[in-house]
């Protein structure tokens, strides 16, 4: 997932296309074969995962189908979530629906809910826009910590350290404002005002993020998010308890067995 500085340029023309197509085919052809209408439904989706200098950029793309594009479109392509917008403005002008989810912004180093465009100035109205239609759900919490709000940004909250994660980028803890979504509701009441358009209004969900295979989010079957802590716990106890994960820069017990998302529905169908 994590591609930076000059790697980024080689790798992409490195992956020839036929590759990442087949790649991305393979997916589709999971999902449906294991879809049951009615019973299971399994979307399709990819993460577009920009990670600057340990931040996490990340959006998950879920869509709806029944068509696809014919390629996913990855941080490889573009680092500007601006780029990605289009390409799902571009799908669904062919009919191709999707929604896209910003996720971990409690690690994005203030990037995710920023006042400003990517050029550094204020949101200009156009930008919000194309930004709000994209982007209506984000996710509030996952294995890595709540993203709702922080005990310094929410100060009178006796529950805002709840599942917290403090983060490092570089040898620094990340910037909290722009990084948690209680605040980006205001933010985006400020930014309405100025331009008319409010990027900041969504609704939430909680997703694992696991990244081993399994789905286990109860407290008492939780068996480790990262790969490394699912080894046998005899083989593994020191790591688990005293090592530090080289992403988030803390012992990787302080994991969350979390999060998950209920949907009111008429039918268990995509």
């Amino acid at each position: 997932e994590i591609y930076t500085g000059e790697d980024t340029l080689s790798l992409h023309d490195a992956l020839p296309i036929s590759v990442k197509r087949s790649n991305w085919q393979a997916v589709v052809d999971v999902a449906n074969e294991f879809n049951r209408p009615g019973r299971f439904t399994a979307l399709v989706a990819f993460e577009w995962s920009d990670t600057p200098g340990g931040s996490h950029n990340h959006r998950v793309s879920i869509f709806r189908g029944p068509k696809y594009p014919e390629m996913p479109f990855s941080a490889l392509d573009s680092r500007q979530p601006a780029d990605l917008w289009k390409y799902a403005d571009a799908s669904r002008a062919r009919g191709i629906e999707s929604v896209l989810i910003p996720h971990n912004s409690n690690l994005s180093n203030g990037m995710q809910f920023s006042l400003n465009g990517p050029d550094g100035q204020p949101m200009t109205r156009e930008y919000a826009a194309v930004k709000a239609r994209n982007e209506r759900l984000v996710e509030v919490t996952q294995i890595k910590g709540t993203s709702e709000t922080h005990p310094e940004l929410s100060p009178t909250d006796e529950f805002a350290a709840f599942e917290i994660l403090e983060h490092s980028v570089g040898n620094k803890r990340g910037e909290l404002n722009g990084s948690y979504i209680r605040q980006s509701l205001a933010r985006g009441l400020d930014i309405a005002a100025r331009t008319g358009v409010n990027p900041y209004r969504f609704g939430f969900v909680g997703g694992s993020d696991f990244h081993s295979a399994t789905s286990a989010t109860e407290e008492d079957n939780y068996t480790g998010a990262l790969g490394d802590s699912d080894l046998p716990f005899g083989e593994n106890v020191k790591h688990v308890l005293q090592d530090v994960n080289p992403v988030i820069r803390q012992p990787i017990t302080v994991l969350s067995a979390s999060g998950i998302t209920g949907v009111w529905a008429e039918q268990n169908t995509r």
